[in-house]
């Protein structure tokens, strides 16, 4: 690949990784806002354990700067933005392109909230069964781990799926795309949440448990990692921030695309699913006519891409 050639591809694969990790990054640190508004009610929340909450929510507002002064690898400059999408807009600051892409998350996390909830409520039953003081509270801390997890994961996923489909090495997408990680605001949420009661969490889960609170976790996962539901919800967002729009015209232009988008995807999916369907019946007629019935088992599971949803 030559050098024009990567840059042209960072430039499509930019526009796909913010889709993704916008929606993950932002939905999550949601959870931590709410998380931390149930945590300041704790009796321990004071002095050292009250400084190492402020310390990962400093943490957050870090990386959001970096993002958004980034002198390299710009991603929320309106100047960087080609002709093309830059007639779409109206007279907004890199601050307000920014805000509109953290608003996706927060769509996320409004229309996904009863799974945030589930999850919560199994690491409330966990705690209450091991006899641990504060289970509601400690829970929410648990749940906001849990879930910028799940966004370092999307995060993971989606370089995955570039590196694969666009044949970009790994180092340069880390290079390029590695301002994304939440790496170090979860290393300090999880400092802040085990000061919060110490020895709180060292139990160990029953099998149960532990299968109820991975259930609940893949729930919210298939949720944010989708990008049929990125692009609704980018659309959703659309309606609240029409005046980032040049006109009226343009933002229904947007939102047109978009949808028209969701529906390939939708259309590809079925298309997909159909030849799965297709395939296993196949496989089981095979197998009862007695034919080696091990030789497609595994190429059912979804590859990397299906995961993601691209």
């Amino acid at each position: 690949m030559t050098y024009e050639e990567l840059n042209r591809t960072i430039a499509i694969v930019a526009s796909q990784v913010k889709l993704a990790v916008g929606i993950g990054n932002n939905a999550a640190w949601a959870a931590v806002l709410e998380a931390h508004d149930h945590i300041r009610q704790h009796r321990n929340y004071r002095h050292e354990v009250k400084r190492l909450y402020k310390q990962a929510l400093q943490e957050f507002h870090d990386y959001e700067s970096r993002l958004i002064h980034a002198q390299k690898n710009r991603m929320f400059r309106v100047s960087d933005m080609s002709a093309n999408t830059r007639k779409k807009y109206g007279n907004i600051t890199d601050r307000e392109y920014y805000d509109f892409w953290t608003a996706t998350g927060a769509t996320a996390y409004a229309q996904t909230r009863p799974f945030v909830t589930n999850l919560h409520n199994k690491y409330r039953i966990s705690l209450e069964a091991h006899g641990v003081r504060q289970p509601e509270i400690l829970a929410w801390a648990m749940t906001a781990d849990a879930c910028l997890k799940i966004a370092k994961q999307i995060y993971t996923m989606t370089l995955q799926v570039m590196e694969d489909v666009f044949k970009v090495p790994r180092k340069i997408l880390i290079e390029v795309f590695g301002q994304f990680d939440l790496s170090r605001v979860i290393a300090c949420w999880q400092t802040a949440m085990r000061s919060t009661d110490k020895g709180a969490f060292d139990y160990n889960m029953t099998d149960i448990e532990r299968k109820n609170i991975e259930h609940a976790i893949d729930d919210i996962i298939d949720r944010w990692s989708d990008t049929q539901k990125h692009l609704c919800i980018t659309n959703e967002t659309m309606k609240d921030y029409d005046d980032i729009f040049r006109t009226k015209g343009e933002l229904k232009k947007a939102q047109r695309e978009l949808s028209e988008l969701e529906q390939e995807l939708k259309e590809d999916e079925d298309k997909r699913n159909y030849e799965r369907r297709e395939r296993k019946i196949k496989f089981a007629a095979t197998a009862d006519e007695g034919g080696n019935s091990d030789t497609t088992g595994k190429a059912e599971l979804p590859s990397a891409v299906e995961l993601v949803g691209c």
